[in-house]
């Protein structure tokens, strides 16, 4: 007998009540073909009602990991985890039951139903329904009543759920209302610390730099594949009315030679460069839209064809941008992350050797995920300062235009990108010194500045940066061993 004929003689035997028996039928699917998913769904379905939750969940994953594509897997998963009181993954899953099955959810465009929830006390029997009925809500883009729905739970409910507190957030960012979304994605950051997805929603949220890149950086550390779908799952933007269409973004580690290579970049007759850091991952999608079309119609009107924009945090918002303007190009620069952190150590919010570390390592990683992009390239620091015109070639055949030797005369024409004065501060003890400096640096001749942590590293960060570090330099080719 056939794995389906089996299949459907244990759903007969499961409808009339004979579970032990439909159940050891099911098991013969399985050893069958082990790879039949509704045979995983139904026997799990068939111990729910036996009311064995574990041994399901088992059996309701198992179906999902073979078709991640039926949506009432998702939807068993979410109820019997609600019925163990582990809503905040019931939710999760509650939600991709609903992205799966979009067509078929009923609309609730009248309020008969919000006002039960929001007029009556959500006990424990009702919690579940009223957080399946806000999720539906927010899906179908009624901010309001979900928003409402969302705080009645949190006021009557007397447990406190991350999940609920991360929905909500989604929701006031979508209002723009960044205050309120900041507020609560703290909340749910507080209750589970190790979510990936609450800090990448925090950062999104905040219009505050440092918060922001640690956010970013604590979300990389917890799960960068969470951290690459996160921006995946965005929609591509339409560039038919955009009139640059393929912009250029340098970024990466700051110290790793990022300035440098805008002023390289900027050099070149067809590019148009930004004289600012912009800081636009500071901004919500529409404004970072607006922006870009604000330096489209410099760029055009400064005879150019393309507008370069270089912020190094910009690193975790290459998924973004990709999304924004498709035909975008990115230039990740790679330096020794043992010069980098000595480099860093004259930044005056820097002063932590441990938190340089992390900033090479987990601004790294951010970029690492799309290093096999073909609209990406890894520029290492070395190779530009120690062969400039060979690696500047090479980056302009990627970009598609043709190299120009007056890219290396960069310094001859003034830059004030950082600051008004062309002077090397003594001692960079400030911001504004910090920014001096940088301004000073571009406006030299391309200089090489390999090898400063032999000088400047001591014995015991040597030790701590073996300990922290040392994989990623055997990874990115910096050294073969730890001898050094």
């Amino acid at each position: 007998m056939s794995a389906g004929e089996l299949l459907r003689q244990a759903n007969q035997l499961k409808r009339s009540g004979k579970l032990d028996e439909a159940i050891a039928l099911y098991h013969q699917v399985i050893d069958i073909n082990p790879h039949f998913a509704w045979a995983y769904h139904s026997l799990g379905d068939a111990l729910v009602k036996q009311e064995y939750f574990d041994d399901a969940l088992n059996y309701f994953h198992k179906a999902v990991e073979i078709n991640p594509h039926i949506a009432s897997f998702y939807y068993h998963l979410s109820e019997v985890l609600a019925i163990q009181g582990k809503f905040n993954r019931a939710i999760i899953y509650f939600d991709k039951f609903l992205k799966i099955n979009f067509k078929n959810q009923p609309n609730f465009s009248n309020n008969g139903c919000i006002e039960k929830f929001l007029t009556n006390q959500i006990t424990e029997s009702s919690f579940w329904s009223a957080l399946k009925y806000a999720h539906l809500l927010s899906h179908q883009n009624h901010i309001e009543p979900a928003i409402n729905v969302y705080q009645k739970i949190i006021q009557d409910s007397p447990y406190q759920y991350s999940e609920v507190y991360n929905k909500l957030g989604e929701l006031f960012l979508k209002t723009e209302d960044t205050k309120k979304a900041v507020s609560v994605f703290e909340t749910a950051i507080f209750l589970e610390p190790q979510t990936a997805r609450y800090y990448i929603n925090f950062a999104e949220a905040t219009n505050l730099w440092n918060p922001c890149v640690r956010a970013y950086r604590k979300a990389i550390k917890l799960n960068p594949v969470e951290f690459y779908d996160y921006y995946n799952q965005l929609e591509i933007n339409h560039t038919h009315n955009i009139k640059v269409k393929n912009p250029i973004f340098v970024v990466g580690c700051g110290h790793s030679g990022t300035s440098v290579m805008l002023a390289l970049l900027g050099s070149h007759p067809c590019f148009y460069p930004i004289p600012y850091e912009s800081e636009i991952f500071l901004k919500n999608i529409s404004k970072i839209k607006e922006q870009m079309r604000i330096w489209d119609d410099e760029c055009l009107a400064d005879g150019k064809l393309r507008w370069i924009e270089k912020t190094p945090p910009h690193i975790f918002q290459i998924g973004k941008f990709m999304k924004i303007r498709p035909q975008s190009q990115f230039i990740i620069m790679l330096r020794d992350g043992r010069d980098v952190v000595c480099s860093l150590k004259h930044r005056p919010d820097y002063q932590r050797f441990f938190e340089r570390i992390d900033r090479w390592i987990y601004d790294n990683l951010a970029g690492l995920l799309y290093w096999e992009h073909p609209r990406v390239r890894v520029v290492k620091y070395e190779d530009l300062v120690s062969n400039p015109e060979d690696t500047l070639i090479k980056i302009c055949n990627f970009l598609g235009e043709k190299y120009n030797d007056k890219m290396l005369e960069f310094h001859k024409t003034e830059k004030h990108w950082y600051s008004e004065e062309i002077v090397k501060p003594e001692i960079i003890d400030t911001m504004t010194k910090h920014k001096q400096n940088r301004n000073w640096q571009i406006n030299q001749a391309l200089f090489d500045g390999r090898g400063r942590w032999q000088q400047e590293m001591t014995p015991g960060e040597k030790i701590i940066f073996k300990k922290k570090a040392q994989q990623y330099l055997l990874e990115w080719g910096y050294v073969q061993d730890d001898n050094w």
